[in-house]
Formats: structure tokens, C-alpha cells, sequence
């Protein structure tokens, strides 16, 4: 990955998954709760999101030291995050696209 994102000009940043706690993080209250692996979804900010879709969400928006997510930024771009996560749900549901493992569908 780090040949290919230098050879487009790009840069790979790494993250300590294990430190940065992204499945248990949430923004609007700034605390980690653990949540069972089982539990596909959880609600931020009072909607409804899927657990690896908003982990991605935060790595994407790590601050500086990437050791956990700038929460500014964050809830910045929280209401973008969950209309492009609605409508990637709604096509999957469309087009009969299932990921149980990940989803719940």
C-alpha cells in the first residue's frame, strides 16, 4: 500500500488500532463504551450507525497524533458521514447486496 499511495503522490499514516479504540468512541459524548462484536450498529447523536462504517469514520478524521479522533472535526462532518451511510445501505437493500457479517442483512 505505502508503494502504491507514493507512486499516486499520496502517503500512508498508521494507526494504533488497539490505542485508538474507534468501535468504542463516540463522538457526540467524547467517551468509549464497549459494545459486544454482535452489536452491528449504535446510535450517535441519535441516529442509527454501523459499527464499521463509523470506526472508519473516525480513523478517517484522527487528529494529528493519530492516537484518537479530533472530535471537532468529527462532528463536523458527522450529518455528511450518515447521508452517504443511509444511501450505501439503501443500495445494498436494492440491489439485494448482503454482508450479515458486517450489516446484520
Amino acid at each position: 500500500m505505502k508503494k502504491k499511495a507514493s507512486f499516486y503522490g499520496g502517503s500512508v499514516r498508521y494507526i494504533d488500532t488497539a490505542k485508538f479504540r474507534a468501535s468504542q468512541y463516540c463522538h457526540d459524548t467524547g467517551k468509549y463504551v464497549k459494545v459486544p462484536l454482535s452489536q452491528r450498529s449504535k446510535q450517535i447523536a441519535g441516529i442509527a450507525v454501523q459499527r464499521d462504517l463509523y470506526s472508519a469514520f473516525l480513523i478517517r478524521h484522527a487528529d494529528a497524533s493519530l492516537k484518537k479522533p479530533d472530535r471537532d472535526m468529527c462532528s463536523a462532518m458527522y450529518f455528511s458521514f450518515t447521508g452517504v451511510q443511509d444511501m450505501l445501505i439503501a443500495r445494498m437493500q436494492s440491489t439485494n447486496i448482503s454482508m450479515p457479517q458486517c450489516f446484520g442483512f
